[in-house]
């Protein structure tokens, strides 16, 4: 079954210009129902305590000048997507940082599936929010695009870095509406090769089987990792993997609560949502 609804956490810039143009056309490639573009607006942060009363007027012009800052700069995402008709909205979505992470969440629950930008060193604190919430709190996949600022393929070749996880296989399952697009898919063993959690030759073979009964084009045979190459540097045989089969797409399951959460916040070693070169689809 292919996405219905998609939402798209985008601005006004020439990333978010292009990471919306890129959900709408796997809208029109699905004949999905809808595209929801949500603009994150972070409020600023309302006078308390003594004294608060005399601010409240300034704070409330403070808001409304943001809000009209913010509405007039995401009139180009609304112009590029504007053919989409009534199949389509693009709104704000005002939050205040400390419950950001939980608002987002919330409000991505509702769809199938959660285009978000890639983290990078200039991430803002809502940016890393949002990006918390929809990768931890909303129970949906996020497909993470990098900071095109033009449009780009994600259906040629892709990479499913597997494990014997849970998460990973929610990620393959719901990845299958990009899979079934791609051109060719490599099964990528990213752990040692265990048999009895899912990682051996005959389960990824199962795998491989899998795919092929939903229309996958899987390469054959699957390619296992190295034992030596796997030890505490996943992500980087990951990355190698993307780069030498020049990926336009990974698919993989997302780490434990922890990890992910340094991760969103910049702190982790792990590699793979900071530098990955492709569309990174990613369910936990």
């Amino acid at each position: 079954m292919d996405w219905l609804s998609i939402l798209v956490g985008a601005d006004g810039s020439s990333q978010g210009i292009a990471r919306a143009l890129m959900a709408k056309q796997m809208l029109l490639d699905m004949q999905a129902a809808s595209l929801d573009v949500q603009a994150p607006l972070q409020r600023p942060m309302r006078p308390y305590g003594y004294g608060a009363e005399i601010l409240i007027d300034e704070y409330e012009t403070m808001l409304q000048a943001m809000r009209h800052a913010a509405e007039q700069s995401i009139g180009p995402l609304r112009e590029a997507v504007k053919d989409l008709g009534d199949r389509m909205s693009v709104s704000m979505l005002e939050m205040d940082l400390a419950f950001a992470a939980r608002a987002f969440a919330a409000r991505c629950r509702t769809a199938d599936v959660v285009v978000l930008g890639q983290p990078t060193v200039h991430t803002t604190a809502l940016e890393r929010a949002v990006l918390k919430g929809a990768l931890l709190g909303s129970g949906r996949p996020c497909l993470i695009l990098p900071n095109w600022e033009t449009p780009r393929q994600i259906h040629g070749r892709a990479v499913v870095a597997w494990k014997g996880t849970p998460e990973a296989a929610r990620a393959v399952r719901d990845a299958l509406p990009l899979l079934r697009r791609a051109e060719v898919v490599r099964i990528f063993c990213a752990a040692s090769a265990d048999e009895l959690d899912g990682e051996g030759q005959h389960s990824l073979a199962r795998l491989g089987h899998y795919l092929a009964k939903h229309g996958v084009a899987v390469e054959p045979p699957v390619v296992t990792a190295p034992p030596d190459e796997i030890l505490n540097t996943a992500g980087n045989a990951i990355l190698g993997e993307v780069s030498e089969f020049d990926a336009h797409l990974l698919v993989m399951g997302g780490f434990g609560h922890s990890r992910l959460a340094e991760i969103v916040f910049g702190g982790a070693t792990q590699r793979v949502l900071l530098d990955a070169p492709c569309a990174v689809l990613m369910s936990h």
